[in-house]
């Protein structure tokens, strides 16, 4: 096992803060959406890992008490899968097909998280959830399973909230709590967005690579230089 101070954990970082407002008023447009309707988002791969139908059963349970709310999952399946049939056909199971729509691929998909009230990303497993990252710098409130990498980036009840893998009931309380107050989904956009600048930025990533090789060299940090400044 290798010693805990030989480790260095350098997490990715953004450029700018993306999710752009012009990307998020079109894909509401080709969805029909309102912006006066609540409107919840999953952006990425349609397979299983990413517990899409975790999702989609939550929105079964919260269906009698927003019957305004709309859901659009962006992204599209692997080829050969047969993810988004399995999908479809729990949504016409539960009676969804008025609230979930796909939006299949979307080209510079984190471009338009601002199109969503929430986002969420209920995979099973998220090694180091990018998709989060970019809707907490857009200003979005998010709802992420508690696995992988996730409760690094997202502070449960500060910029978000975390739930249990596959736990649908756990996620449509989160989801009701955050579609309850317009206020606490500003709050939490807020302070995503600025953990999202202050902790994960390009520049924040440089100087922390920076760092690593520096003390792996046994190279001194020339005072008051930082990559960041």
């Amino acid at each position: 096992m290798v010693p805990r101070d030989r480790l260095s954990v350098v997490y990715h970082g953004l450029d700018s803060a993306v999710g752009g407002a012009a990307g998020g008023q079109r894909l509401r447009l080709q969805a029909g959406v309102s912006t006066e309707t609540p409107l919840v988002g999953f952006v990425g791969r349609l397979c299983p890992t990413k517990g899409v139908d975790t999702l989609v059963r939550a929105a079964g349970i919260m269906k009698d008490r927003w019957p305004q709310l709309k859901m659009i999952l962006v992204g599209d399946e692997a080829p050969g899968s047969n993810y988004r049939s399995d999908l479809e056909r729990l949504i016409k199971q539960l009676d969804l097909e008025d609230v979930i729509s796909f939006s299949g691929y979307v080209h510079g998909a984190g471009q338009i998280s601002q199109a969503f009230d929430i986002q969420v990303v209920p995979s099973v497993a998220e090694p180091f959830g990018l998709v989060t990252l970019e809707a907490m710098a857009a200003g979005v409130p998010v709802v992420v399973s508690n696995s992988g990498g996730s409760p690094e980036i997202v502070r449960d009840g500060v910029e978000g909230f975390l739930f249990a893998p596959g736990d649908e009931k756990n996620l449509a309380r989160k989801l009701d709590c955050l579609l309850d107050s317009a206020g606490l989904r500003q709050e939490m956009g807020q302070r995503g967005a600025q953990r999202a600048a202050e902790s994960f930025s390009l520049a924040k990533m440089l100087d922390r690579t920076e760092e690593v090789y520096r003390r792996a060299l046994g190279i001194a940090e020339p005072a008051g230089e930082s990559l960041s400044a």
